[in-house]
Order: structure tokens, then sequence, then C-alpha cells
């Protein structure tokens, strides 16, 4: 994507007046994301509820909309600050922490969203994708088995035995009426892994991505706009009790010391070009501070471990950012901390797992399916 202070990203800015807002928290972290989207759906000016809107998405032309506000007393604020706080986090993010690694190359780090899993041919697969899904655009999705029914001799796209039945054949991108937005390609496959790379012809709107296992077909919300903010890996986040609701989690682990840093969001700008413009950052899901983080990992039977907030204070990052909003609240997290968990098992630049997240907050549950986490480094 082009940088978000270019002639059309400026233009746009210039076209809609776009505003960011203050907002109130609130108690039931689901009950704020369904203001949010109420709030936001009333917004002055936001194309997101217009027909002009829709003939952007056909053009496709980049547009901003009004960032999601989680109260109907939203403050608006000037564009000016946007570009303030812009520049304020890229100077927050020059200063790195003790965790610090260069890309020599000059590559950023890959941008992994963890969707979730789907069930076909009696296995269970992991999808996730790695970068934004735009028109024109190619993005490679990821597809991993974690449960099989029955093993076999079926070929994958090298040749090289999988050693399970259930084999992914095809995946496209299709709209909710059936449509396809890209011809069906075959998968790249290595052990139980298996890389699709597709590229839409025509505007994403709210399409999903459609795998296909011998004669059965599934399809997966893409999370468009989701994008991981602290070189971690993001995953979608599920609530029992609302199950049309979604959230996000980031996880970050550091293999060089095997701790974990956790950022829970409450949703993303759906435009890919406001959330460049607001430096990338979703809308915290915050919990109460002494919500416990619980994690395990299908991939090594028996291990497990629980995170917690930093300190009661601030709950400041490593890089110093604090993260307790009124003195109650916060959506950061982080393992060991002072707990005197065992965290060597996690030490290695070029490890791999498979890692399942839940907790609970003010009585309700929350979770996501299991996902492949590697080290930061190796992103």
């Amino acid at each position: 994507m082009s940088d978000w202070r270019d002639v059309d990203h400026i233009y746009c800015i210039s076209q809609i007046s776009v505003c960011m807002y203050a907002v109130a928290p609130r108690e039931d972290p689901v009950e704020a994301a369904q203001e949010q989207d109420v709030a936001w759906g009333h917004a002055q000016g936001d194309p997101m509820h217009s027909e002009w809107r829709q003939d952007l998405e056909a053009a496709s032309v980049p547009w901003i909309c009004p960032l999601r506000a989680c109260s109907t007393n939203a403050v608006p604020l000037p564009c000016e600050h946007i570009f303030a706080m812009a520049d304020d986090k890229k100077q927050k993010m020059e200063h790195g922490h003790g965790h610090s690694h260069d890309h020599a190359d000059g590559s950023a780090p890959a941008k992994i969203v963890a969707l979730g899993t789907v069930t076909l041919g009696g296995a269970t697969f992991m999808i996730d994708r790695d970068g934004q899904v735009d028109a024109g655009v190619e993005t490679e999705f990821g597809v991993e088995i974690v449960g099989a029914a029955a093993t076999g001799g079926h070929e994958h796209g090298h040749g090289n035995s999988t050693g399970v039945a259930a084999v992914p054949s095809a995946a496209w991108l299709a709209n909710p009426d059936g449509e396809k937005l890209c011809d069906p390609v075959s998968g790249e496959g290595h052990d139980k892994h298996w890389h699709f790379k597709v590229t839409p012809l025509m505007p994403v709107k709210r399409s999903s991505f459609v795998l296909r296992v011998g004669e059965e077909e599934a399809t997966i919300n893409f999370a468009r706009g989701a994008a991981p903010c602290n070189e971690g890996i993001l995953s979608v986040l599920k609530a029992a009790h609302a199950p049309e609701w979604r959230g996000y989690l980031e996880l970050k682990l550091h293999g060089d010391a095997g701790d974990l840093e956790l950022w829970l969001y409450g949703g993303f700008a759906m435009s890919n070009c406001l959330t460049a413009l607001a430096g990338g950052k979703p809308t915290p899901f915050d919990v109460p501070k002494d919500t416990v983080i619980r994690l395990t990992f299908p991939s090594h039977p028996g291990k497990a471990l629980e995170m917690r907030v930093r300190n009661a204070d601030q709950n400041e990052d490593e890089q110093g950012t604090p993260n307790m909003r009124g003195g109650t609240h916060t959506n950061y997290f982080i393992f060991p901390g002072e707990s005197g968990q065992d965290q060597e098992w996690l030490k290695g630049e070029t490890s791999r797992y498979v890692a399942a997240v839940a907790f609970e907050a003010d009585g309700k549950a929350y979770a996501c399916d299991p996902f492949v986490l590697v080290p930061h480094e190796a992103l």
C-alpha cells in the first residue's frame, strides 16, 4: 500500500472530512462493541451506509470513513490531530525495546491473521492469511490440518504424501451469493500445510475465503481490514454468549527470551486506507485488570500457561506505553512476568507451536480457535 500521505489519500481526506473520536469505556466489552457499530452507522458523513460507498468500492477508489466510536457522545478530532497522532506513533515505534530485531533486508514483518478453523473431509483445518485482501492484489492464505479422521497416501501440490486422508484441492474468494471473485487455485503443499495464492479481480466487499476438500466446501470470513499492530500474530476472538460477535487478539512470542505479550482488540476499520491513516491501531477490547488469559498448546500436549497484567497501575507495554484505562480495565497481558512460570520451552527463534487462547471476563467466556504461533523474529 502506498504511504497514507500520498496524493490519493490526501484527496480522500479533503473530500470526506475524516474524524476520530474520544470515547468513554463500557463495562461489558461486547456491549461496547455493539454500541460502537450503532454509533459508527449514525456518524455524520459516514460513507459506510451510503450508496456513495458502494460506488467507490466498485471503482476501486480508496476512501476514508469516521473511526468507530464506543459512545454516541463522541467528540470529533480534527484531521490535523490525526496526522500528529500518527507522527507520535511513528516516533514511539522507532525507539524500540529490549527485544527489538531489525530486518536486515529492509522487509517488513509478515502480517499474519489467523481466521479460525473449518472441518472438511473428517479433518479440521486452521486458516490464516498474510496481508490484506484487495482487488488486483495477490494474497496468500495458509491452510494447515490440526485433526484428521484417517490417514492415507494422497498426494499434494509437490507430489509428496501428506499422510492424511483430507487434502485441500482448491480455494477462492466468493461473495455471499456464491459469485467467485477469482478463479479457483490449487495449493502448494508441504507436510500438513498448504499455501493458496488468490487474486480477486473486483472489489472484495463482503466476500469470504472458500476451501474445497473432495466434494465438500467451507467458507470463512477473512476479517477484512484486520492486521497485527505489534509484530505478533493476530487471531479472531469469539464470545460464547454472543455468537455473531468478533473481536481480535494479538499474540507476540519473543523467541530469544521465551516470553509473550498479548493485546485484545474490539475491531478494525473496514477500509485499509483508514487503517493506515490511524496508524494501524484498532479499538482496545478492555477487560478487568484481574483477568487471567490461559493458553494451551495442542502441538505440545501437557503444556499450558497463564498471562496477567504487568502491574495494576499503568500496565505498560515493553515500549513504556500505558495500557490501563480508568484504573480498572486493560487490553494488555504478559507472560511470565513475576509469576515464576517456566519459559525455557518457548525459547528458540525458529520454534513453532499450535496455540489456543481462552479467558473469562465479567462472567463471560471468550476464546479463539487454534492457530500457528511462531516467534516474531521469524515473521
